[in-house]
C-alpha cells in the first residue's frame, strides 16, 4: 500500500487527485505496470504537471508523458540502448547530466 506520508505530502502540495482517468490507466498498462502496485497508485493519483520538481531534479509524471509526448517511448528505448539497461527499467527522467532515476518494472505471473 502506498505510504500515507506520500499521500499526505502530495495532498499538502495539491498534487493528489481522487479521480483516475482511463487514459492514465492505459498508459501504465502499455508500460507493463501492474495497476494494483504502489507505483501505479502514485502515478494514477499524483500530478503536478508533466514533472515533479524536488531537490533540484525533475521526475516525469510518466502517464502525462505517455499521453502527451510522441517521443516518450523513443526516449525509453534510447535510454535502454545508451545505458545498456534491461527492458524492465523504466526511466523517470531524461538521464541528462551525471545521473537519472528509474523504476524496475516487475511482472506478476499468474
Amino acid at each position: 500500500m502506498l505510504s500515507e506520508k506520500v499521500v499526505h505530502y502530495c495532498k499538502s502540495k495539491n498534487w493528489w487527485f481522487d479521480d483516475i482517468t482511463e487514459e492514465y490507466e492505459h498508459a501504465l498498462v502499455k508500460l507493463g505496470i501492474d495497476l494494483s502496485s504502489d507505483f501505479a497508485a502514485f502515478y494514477l493519483h499524483a500530478e503536478d504537471g508533466p514533472t515533479f520538481y524536488s531537490r533540484r531534479r525533475e521526475i516525469y509524471q510518466i502517464c502525462w508523458f505517455m499521453i502527451n509526448s510522441s517521443d516518450y517511448m523513443l526516449g525509453v528505448d534510447r535510454t535502454h540502448v545508451v545505458l545498456n539497461l534491461p527492458e524492465e527499467y523504466i526511466p523517470l527522467d531524461s538521464f541528462e547530466g551525471e545521473f537519472g532515476f528509474f523504476i524496475i518494472r516487475t511482472q506478476t505471473k499468474c
